[in-house]
């Protein structure tokens, strides 16, 4: 019996979507968010949702969720700042994405970037806000 061996990519990188605006203002501010969490006694993982873009920080009816509020309100920041506007809708069902490459075609950075853009685009697709 013969085997077709198919070459397999050296290398894999994984990339994740974060919502950075929120995530760099909770690391300056206490280091991590586990820490950030506990200094303001806020639930980490509806925190975790946010800054994974997995939860939008608006409601289907258009209100801002409490717990982006609340962000704003410990990290003395306008809420428009911490969610810009690619993230205020419907969260994305996934925000990771894999790519393979290899010593001879090294890692194609106009790839990720349309990677990161189809997940964004995913997500603006979405009929009104989820979750």
């Amino acid at each position: 019996m013969e085997t077709s061996a198919r070459k397999v990519d050296d290398n894999r990188v994984v990339i994740k979507l974060q919502n950075n605006a929120l995530l760099q203002r909770i690391e300056d501010q206490c280091g991590s968010m586990r820490a950030f969490c506990k200094e303001f006694d806020l639930g980490y993982d509806e925190v975790n949702a946010l800054v994974n873009l997995k939860r939008s920080p608006i409601h289907i009816d258009r209100e801002w969720r409490k717990m982006a509020l609340l962000l704003a309100v410990a990290l003395r920041t306008p809420k428009e700042e911490l969610f810009p506007l690619d993230f205020r809708w419907a969260p994305l069902d996934d925000n990771t994405a894999e790519i393979s490459f290899s010593q001879e075609a090294p890692l194609d950075f106009e790839k990720v970037a349309q990677v990161m853009r189809d997940a964004l685009r995913q997500s603006g697709a979405k009929e009104g806000c989820q979750t």
